[in-house]
């Protein structure tokens, strides 16, 4: 299973296809990691979970419930979390609901809960009380990174380009923070802060996260993998072949008596 997700992640070459079209599930993205969301939607804390938080976990800002589902949230604290979004068909089988729970696409935040193992950050994410917009969980890729110690609430934030291999933003921070953005998390993809590069973490088992000092940031991430520029040049090095060796006939071609 792990060489079939690794496979998946080095074919995709356009991790961030589904932005073109405005869509935010982590099923528009080539590079998902299999594994981890299927570590997640298979844990038996993730079916007790109410449909708003699994949505959240999930980056899910609109999904489809059941009207049966639906009506019997309408009595829970759960109802709270979900909005009806839009007309709705008459008689409804389904409902569009819009989910409170979800946090943004991206956004800077103090808190943090750094976790050295898969079934740690499962752990925290499935906890009860946990909450995404509040409490970002880093995993062990950042086990490296130097945490920042702000407290900054979880605050918005949105890039200034925004391409399938490539994302820049342009941020002032009052104070330290870790920026998330809920892009799927990839070992191919290289970040750099102020031209500096820095490694991604794993947040929330399946984004990204960097930290991020106090101050003004240009962040830049590019999709990259390492089999990249060896397959770049090879093709160079073949088209520059075909090349020569069509100049090479075109000279025999023009020579007297050829």
């Amino acid at each position: 299973m792990f060489e079939q997700a690794a496979l998946a992640e080095q074919r995709a070459l356009a991790p961030n296809a589904g932005a073109r079209c405005g869509i935010r599930s982590v099923d528009a993205f080539g590079s998902v990691s299999p594994l981890a969301l299927e570590l997640l939607t298979r844990d038996e804390r993730f079916a007790r979970l109410s449909p708003a938080r699994q949505a959240a976990l999930l980056d899910a800002e609109l999904f489809l419930l059941p009207l049966p589902d639906y009506q019997a949230l309408k009595s829970t604290p759960a109802r709270g979390e979900l909005w009806v979004h839009g007309q709705q068909q008459r008689p409804p089988k389904h409902l569009l609901v819009g989910n409170r729970r979800c946090p943004p696409w991206g956004y800077l935040i103090g808190a943090a809960r750094r976790v050295e193992s898969t079934s740690a950050a499962l752990e925290a994410l499935l906890a009860p009380d946990h909450d995404p917009r509040r409490q970002v969980v880093i995993g062990p890729e950042g086990r490296d990174l130097q945490a920042p110690a702000g407290t900054l609430p979880a605050r918005p934030v949105a890039p200034s380009r925004f391409e399938p291999e490539r994302i820049e933003l342009e941020l002032e921070l009052r104070e330290p923070a870790w920026l998330v953005l809920r892009e799927t998390f990839s070992p191919h993809w290289e970040a750099r802060v102020d031209g500096a590069l820095v490694p991604c973490a794993r947040a929330d088992l399946l984004y990204r996260a960097l930290p991020l000092e106090a101050g003004r940031h240009r962040v830049v991430l590019r999709y990259a993998p390492s089999w990249w520029w060896p397959g770049l040049a090879a093709s160079a090095l073949g088209w520059a072949l075909l090349a020569a060796l069509a100049l090479s006939s075109l000279r025999k071609a023009s020579r007297p008596g050829a």
